[in-house]
């Protein structure tokens, strides 16, 4: 059984059982390469923008519509703003890239600074096996190892879902949630 990892207080209840996903052996044209904690997650690009431009544009129309109702968008919502703009430069670059690359790279960590996500759903390419997955060493892995969780701290304090793992590693390198209280 996986320790799992102490990422939560002592109320922490990992499943005691362990499934494993075995990924799909699949090549992409063009590839987004997401890298999150001790992994990197490949999924096709094409794929991936059919779920970033509407998130992308949806920002982009919030910020018009404040300043064409003659308010000032930073000043009326500043962390809209500030994450249209990091959505903005990252579709930018992204298409850029793409003309002349076969892969580009998004990381975790850009996204967290801005305090949004990527609006993908890399945790149900993973359940499905239809992404490439790779360790620290730029291995590729043919499995992924799924451990649900559960951690109820209060009456209203908890949450549920699964940690994904690289085999052999203690950390889960992404988790997907069931349910928040």
């Amino acid at each position: 059984m996986l320790t799992a990892c102490k990422c939560f207080a002592q109320n922490f209840n990992p499943s005691s059982t362990t499934d494993t996903i075995k990924l799909k052996n699949i090549n992409f044209k063009k590839v987004l390469a997401y890298k999150i904690n001790s992994a990197t997650i490949l999924v096709s690009y094409e794929d991936f923008m059919k779920a970033f431009v509407p998130f992308w544009k949806k920002y982009k129309r919030g910020v018009r519509s404040l300043n064409r109702g003659k308010l000032n968008a930073m000043e009326e919502n500043p962390s809209w703003v500030r994450r249209f703009i990091f959505l903005d430069s990252t579709y930018k670059r992204l298409t850029a890239q793409i003309k002349t690359r076969d892969t580009v790279y998004i990381n975790q960590w850009s996204f967290a600074l801005a305090d949004i996500g990527t609006s993908y759903d890399f945790v149900g390419k993973i359940e499905e096996g239809s992404c490439i997955v790779l360790d620290g060493d730029n291995v590729r892995q043919a499995f992924v190892l799924m451990q649900k969780y559960s951690y109820q701290k209060g009456f209203l304090d908890g949450r549920g879902g699964r940690l994904y793992f690289i085999n052999g590693q203690q950390k889960p390198f992404i988790r997907g949630t069931n349910w928040v209280s």
